[in-house]
């Protein structure tokens, strides 16, 4: 699938038509931890656009390193970010926590 839009993010994540605070909402819940999602729009000529991957980490003073994947993206590479900010959390947390 090739992700381009909200629009595309929504579809992937199976809520086709969903505004995009409840798109956020899903990925927060649907990942261990609490991933998030953005937009970085710039022309072409200044890079071009990005989506954004990220999470913080709660219980450390560390984030996970954001992720940008240019646009347009695939599906396949948007699912890869998230497993690796994932496990990338989970090291943080354990880390810090253990």
């Amino acid at each position: 699938m090739l992700i381009n839009s909200a629009k595309d993010v929504a579809q992937y994540f199976g809520i086709p038509g969903a505004p995009w605070h409840r798109v956020e909402k899903a990925v927060f819940k649907g990942t261990v931890c609490g991933a998030w999602l953005a937009f970085e729009f710039a022309a072409e000529e200044n890079g071009g656009s990005f989506l954004l991957v990220g999470s913080i980490v709660e219980g450390s003073d560390v984030d996970c390193q954001t992720i940008r994947l240019k646009l347009p993206t695939t599906g396949k590479e948007l699912g890869s970010a998230l497993d690796a900010v994932e496990e990338e959390a989970v090291q943080i947390w354990n880390e810090w926590n253990e």
